[in-house]
């Protein structure tokens, strides 16, 4: 009975020390990116909340327009049902990252498109690091603190993105996913098909040259009739002049 539960610990230390530390960092850094992004979208909607009366001051300018007007009950609630619908939509991004993250803790089939889809939102959460230094928001009422609380988180999770970048990237995690694998298959058998490809270019060559030696070897062999027709005709003349 007491060794059950040694075999039972060891085996997530067997799986830990089957993943290369570039995956091992790729894990920490994700859960990191994962629990910033959560407060990212926390901090987004207590700023909508304090800047609903400006989006529904300019929606109900732009319906005034367009000669069309709701009540203002409407307005209000089609402006929370956006700031909840963004943030749902958010956080299925989030629950979609986090599943995927998942999936890389030990190597199986979709390893490789898990690696593949926090490659491409790192780049995007990198890319969004560089538009909190760009773009400073205007025409806002919520607080300033609230706004550097939230770039500050940006930039937080930007960082560690950008290094998910690098170690998403290393051959080591290609290799733990079995990408790097699949790549040489696939270059094995370009391979093949380029010498398979060479061999059909190879014999459609010596058929050619075949068929030209066919062709001169008739060619020859007609000169020659040729000629010997032409010499017996001349016999042939010569005896009957002599006739």
């Amino acid at each position: 009975m007491s060794d059950t539960p040694q075999k039972t610990s060891t085996a997530p230390q067997t799986r830990k020390s089957q993943r290369p530390e570039a995956v091992d960092y790729l894990l920490g850094l994700g859960l990191f990116v994962l629990g910033g992004e959560v407060v990212h979208q926390g901090l987004q909607v207590a700023t909508s909340l304090f800047n609903r009366h400006i989006m529904v001051g300019q929606l109900s300018k732009s319906l005034a327009e367009r000669g069309t007007e709701y009540p203002q009950a409407f307005m209000d609630l089609a402006s929370y049902a956006a700031i909840a619908g963004t943030t749902m939509f958010s956080l299925l991004i989030i629950g979609l990252l986090a599943w995927m993250l998942a999936l890389l803790r030990t190597p199986q089939r979709h390893s490789g498109t898990a690696r593949r889809l926090w490659f491409a939102f790192s780049l995007y959460f990198t890319f969004r690091l560089l538009m909190v230094f760009l773009v400073a928001p205007a025409g806002a009422d919520a607080p300033d603190w609230l706004y550097v609380l939230d770039g500050s988180v940006q930039i937080l999770v930007g960082s560690a993105a950008a290094m998910l970048v690098y170690f998403t990237s290393k051959e080591d995690t290609l290799n733990y996913t079995g990408e790097l694998e699949q790549l040489r298959k696939l270059e094995a058998e370009q391979r093949r098909e380029l010498e398979r490809r060479k061999e059909a270019a190879r014999e459609r060559n010596k058929r050619d040259k075949g068929d030209k030696r066919d062709k001169q070897g008739e060619g020859n062999k007609r000169s020659a009739k040729d000629q010997a027709d032409t010499k017996s005709g001349r016999t042939s003349g010569r005896g009957k002049h002599r006739g």
